[in-house]
């Protein structure tokens, strides 16, 4: 049975791959001024990312430690949500969801100017697979370079790849 992983690891498309580079190149022009505010904002959305990762990653910490104090505590989400709160704020959770979501704010701000903007090269191409698999991923893998393919449903695994191929083409076309 040709399923589409077997389709995908076959010579035929291993070919179209190998060759795809070339022909994007042929048919898109790469002039890098057509794209310029594009690239822009790509960098800003990079430096933007990699800025808010570690300040979710202390917000998804600083919330475990909340929950686990509420209930050491034996405080129940229903009956005193006052008090939970407080242990929130206690633990900094509070300030570290503030300080995450402001900075994520950034992040789609930016991502929602570059998807204003159509791109006009491959280069410029490759900003929006970039945006398209920061929005695209579950916010469980919301920092895609600390995870594998094999980690993702099929469907988030198929997308990586294509974001992936995007990206490395862009970059075979450049240079």
């Amino acid at each position: 049975m040709l399923t589409r992983r077997r389709l995908l690891t076959s010579a035929p498309a291993l070919t179209v791959a190998a060759a795809t580079p070339a022909v994007a190149a042929f048919v898109m022009p790469n002039d890098a001024d057509a794209d310029a505010e594009l690239l822009r904002l790509g960098a800003e959305f990079e430096r933007l990312y990699k800025e808010w990762i570690p300040l979710w990653h202390e917000s998804e910490r600083t919330h475990d430690v909340w929950w686990q104090t509420f209930e050491a505590r034996g405080l129940t989400w229903n009956e005193n949500q006052e008090a939970i709160f407080a242990v929130s704020h206690e633990v900094g959770n509070e300030h570290a969801a503030n300080v995450s979501n402001a900075a994520l704010d950034k992040v789609n701000e930016t991502a929602e100017r570059i998807r204003a903007t159509e791109p006009q090269t491959l280069a410029g191409l490759a900003v929006w697979a970039k945006v398209a698999k920061f929005e695209s991923m579950p916010m469980s893998v919301a920092s895609v370079q600390e995870i594998t393919a094999n980690e993702l449903e099929w469907e988030h695994e198929c997308l990586l790849k294509f974001f992936d191929q995007v990206d490395r083409m862009a970059g075979a076309v450049a240079s």
